[in-house]
């Protein structure tokens, strides 16, 4: 990557966490209308990176989406469900209770999805060097997604908000698998924004029970069954592929 794309990705990232990351409650708003403040923030996040990109040496391939590899991708969708495997503890139940909020925060997920993977897939793998092989431009971008998160941590100082950057860097490789093979920004953009709404935002409003021990458990073990998976096809179809599109 040129010195010049470099510096033009780096600005998007800084305008991506500054802006998403504005501390709404130290000015007193919270709730529905922090929500809806959320939202115009990704929105205006959007039209800033149009904006930047207009006069940016930042390129963006052609790209023809390959079913048959989004396909294989359908497995790990399904495992998107693993933190309802915890139901079978009798220390979890479901309360189901809709609301504004819940609306709100879906929306703002699919926002958030959408520039996420705008910026760390489609910009950043698409901009590297093309002589890199396929992997490593997966990595990368993975290694960038899971390290802006850190701003959890950041704002909490817990260290449990630490595995924020572990879990989105494995997601990351995940997403950067299916750009990458699929061929499809918003195969990528649909299951980021499946897992957020499915393992977040449900999952707290609707299961009730405690972060204990087997909670984490589950989840790691889901995550090793999808890593496991994930290796096999690539070393058995992604890797045979002897041209990147």
């Amino acid at each position: 990557m040129t010195k010049s794309k470099l510096l033009d990705t780096l600005i998007l990232i800084l305008l991506y966490i500054g802006i998403s990351c504005f501390p709404f409650s130290l000015f007193g708003i919270k709730g529905t209308l922090e929500l809806i403040f959320q939202i115009l923030c990704q929105l205006v996040i959007f039209f800033l990176f149009r904006l930047v990109l207009k006069k940016s040496p930042l390129k963006f391939k052609e790209r023809t989406y390959n079913r048959f590899y989004m396909i294989l991708f359908i497995p790990v969708f399904i495992l998107c469900f693993s933190n309802y495997f915890n139901l079978f503890s009798p220390d979890y139940h479901l309360e189901f209770s809709f609301s504004i909020d819940l609306l709100l925060a879906i929306l703002l997920s699919f926002c958030v999805a959408f520039n996420e993977e705008y910026l760390f897939r489609s910009v950043i793998i698409d901009n590297i060097e093309a002589s890199e092989k396929p992997i490593v431009k997966i990595i990368i971008s993975a290694s960038i997604f899971g390290i802006s998160h850190i701003t959890y941590f950041i704002s909490s100082f817990n260290p449990v908000d630490l595995l924020h950057v572990v879990y989105t860097f494995g997601l990351g490789i995940v997403l950067g698998l299916m750009y990458v093979y699929g061929q499809c920004l918003w195969y990528c953009v649909l299951f980021h924004f499946a897992f957020n709404v499915i393992n977040g935002n449900l999952v707290e409003k609707f299961m009730i029970g405690p972060r204990n021990f087997m909670y984490y458990l589950v989840n790691g073990l889901i995550g090793l069954v999808i890593g496991i998976y994930l290796f096999v096809i690539y070393f058995l179809i992604f890797r045979k592929e002897k041209t990147e599109e």
